[in-house]
């Protein structure tokens, strides 16, 4: 990706989750990650954890196009 290409709403958008990663990487780095598990075998997701368990976020994304017409819920640990 050459940042130079992109639009001015891609360009927002980067610097949402930018500024969204700089203000929780502090207890993201130290976080447990547990993987999570998915119906479909294109979907891969992820969910780390604060050691206190009192912060988490997930992360989801499909690696191909699902065969599924529906997406089926991500289980949470």
């Amino acid at each position: 990706m050459d940042p130079r290409d992109l639009a001015t709403k891609e360009i927002d958008i980067l610097e949402c989750v930018t500024n969204w990663w700089k203000g929780n990487r502090f207890w993201m780095l130290g976080a447990d990650i547990l993987r999570l598990e998915s119906a479909d075998p294109v979907v891969f997701a992820e969910q780390q954890l604060q050691h206190d368990g009192a912060q988490f976020v997930i992360f989801a994304g499909k690696i191909a196009t699902s065969d599924q017409i529906m997406p089926r819920p991500l289980r949470l640990i």
